[in-house]
């Protein structure tokens, strides 16, 4: 579980005013996974979303299990596209050093929504800025790396 804290749920809050994603996260105490989970659950009803990417269900997967392939193509194109995105890093690295600047996270949520939509995965703005969140806790090279492909043999 990621969560923000007290503190770094205030830094943000100037550019979530009046923000969906803000009142989530308060309500969920930070916890950006369960956030995230939420707004897709509304945005998205009747589509379920697993957030441990590396836990693939067998063909014989009980059918009620939560559908993996939206999370699986973000965290693909995400990581094609963020993690080579020298203009994301920079927005990122200047977000992290003022975490209560608007501007910045507004202009990190507006890249990454813009390139979900571009390579046509539905990540408005809310889930954006979720995204940049969770991005900025854990740091653009941790995801980068965690989200590799593995090597085939």
């Amino acid at each position: 579980m990621t969560r923000l804290t007290p503190t770094e749920l205030r830094q943000a809050s100037p550019a979530l005013t009046d923000s969906i994603a803000l009142t989530t996260l308060t309500r969920h105490n930070g916890d950006l996974e369960t956030s995230f989970a939420a707004l897709w659950a509304e945005q998205h009803p009747g589509q379920s979303f697993n957030l441990d990417p590396f836990d693939v269900p067998s063909r014989s997967a009980d059918s009620n299990k939560p559908d993996r392939s939206l999370l699986q193509s973000t965290l693909t194109v995400l990581r094609q596209e963020l993690c080579g995105d020298q203009g994301f890093r920079g927005q990122l690295d200047e977000y992290r050093k003022d975490p209560s600047s608007a501007p910045l996270l507004n202009a990190a949520i507006a890249t990454v929504s813009g390139l979900a939509i571009a390579n046509g995965i539905p990540l408005d703005g809310t889930l954006a800025a979720i995204v940049v969140l969770y991005i900025a806790k854990i740091g653009l090279a941790v995801i980068c790396d965690y989200t590799k492909p593995a090597k085939a043999e």
